[in-house]
């Protein structure tokens, strides 16, 4: 049987949101890196704030994928 038969399907549903999420924090971190040096002292804490989530949440999210995967196997 293959091993993608054995990871079960909102495992699966799961990646896929966090290539969504992962997609998103790429293209806001290359935005920020396009700015002038000057201008990354301008971000607004909340702006910050809300990268910091983004980052947090794509980690619970690969470590409850993980989770699913590891008990999935045999």
């Amino acid at each position: 049987m293959s091993a993608l038969y054995q990871v079960p399907g909102v495992a699966l549903d799961g990646i896929r949101e966090m290539e969504e999420r992962v997609a998103f924090l790429s293209v806001a971190c290359s935005a920020m890196a396009e700015k002038p040096d000057a201008a990354i002292g301008l971000l607004d804490d909340k702006a910050l704030r809300g990268l910091a989530w983004w980052t947090r949440d794509i980690e619970v999210g690969l470590r409850a994928l993980d989770e699913l995967v590891s008990k999935a196997a045999p």
